[in-house]
C-alpha cells in the first residue's frame, strides 16, 4: 500500500520539482542578466503617481553613477535606514557643473560630487536630502506588473491602501485560511478511512484480530 501511495506520488512531486527549478533558473538568469540581487521591488507608497501606483511590482537594474541621467528612475537607499526610495533624479550636480530641470531644485550642498537630487512625481517638491553615488542600488527598467503586490500592502493595514482592495485582501486571506482548513480535514479523513480499510482487511485475512 505504502508503495502504491508513493508510486502516486512521483509524478507530482516530479511536477513541482521542474516548477520550482524553472522559476529559480529564471530568477538567477535575471539576476546576472540585471546586475542586481534582488530584480523585483514591491512599491509601497503613492510618490510616484501616475507613473507607478503603489502596489505594483517593477524591475530594477544595476547602473554605474556616469549612466546616470536627468529623469532616471533610481531606486537608492535613504541614509540612516534600510529602507529603499523610489525617484526621479532631478538634479545631478559634479564638481565642475549641474544640470537640473529647475534651478530651484539645488538647495542643499554637494560635498563630496557626483551628487544626486531626486522627486516623486507625485509630490510638490523636491527630497530634502542629498544622495550620493554609493547610495544608488539601481535605476527601474521600466517594466511594471501593475497592482500585484496591493494585497500584501492591505494586509499590513498600510495606510496607502486603497477601496477597494482592503475588502478583496481579506477576503482572499479568509479564503485561502479556509481552502487550508478544509484540505487539512480532507487529509485527516482520508487518513481514517485508511486506517479503517486496513483494518477491515486485516479482520478477512486474519478473523482472530480483534478490533479494538
Amino acid at each position: 500500500m505504502r508503495a502504491r501511495t508513493l508510486r502516486k506520488l512521483v509524478p507530482s512531486l516530479v511536477v513541482v520539482g521542474v516548477a520550482l527549478g524553472s522559476a529559480l533558473a529564471a530568477y538567477s538568469f535575471l539576476v546576472l542578466a540585471l546586475g542586481v540581487n534582488q530584480p523585483f521591488l514591491l512599491v509601497p507608497s503613492r510618490s510616484m503617481e501616475p507613473t507607478i501606483d503603489a502596489g505594483d511590482v517593477i524591475a530594477m537594474r544595476a547602473i554605474s553613477a556616469p549612466q546616470i541621467h536627468l529623469g532616471d528612475v533610481i531606486i537608492y537607499q535613504q541614509t540612516g535606514t534600510q529602507a529603499l526610495l523610489i525617484h526621479r533624479v532631478v538634479c545631478i550636480a559634479t564638481s565642475i557643473s549641474s544640470q537640473c530641470v529647475d534651478s530651484l531644485y539645488v538647495y542643499m550642498k554637494c560635498s563630496f560630487p557626483p551628487c544626486y537630487y531626486t522627486k516623486g512625481d507625485n509630490e510638490p517638491g523636491p527630497d530634502p536630502w542629498v544622495i550620493s553615488a554609493s547610495q544608488i542600488t539601481g535605476v527601474w527598467t521600466g517594466f511594471r506588473i501593475p497592482y500585484l503586490a496591493m494585497a500584501f500592502i492591505c494586509l499590513r493595514q498600510d495606510a496607502q491602501c486603497p477601496a477597494p482592495w482592503g475588502s478583496l485582501s481579506l477576503i482572499g486571506l479568509g479564503s485561502a485560511v479556509a481552502g487550508d482548513l478544509v484540505f487539512e480535514y480532507w487529509l485527516s479523513e482520508r487518513a481514517a478511512k485508511n486506517k479503517a480499510t486496513k483494518q477491515d482487511i486485516s479482520r478477512i485475512e486474519d478473523p482472530k484480530v480483534d478490533s479494538v
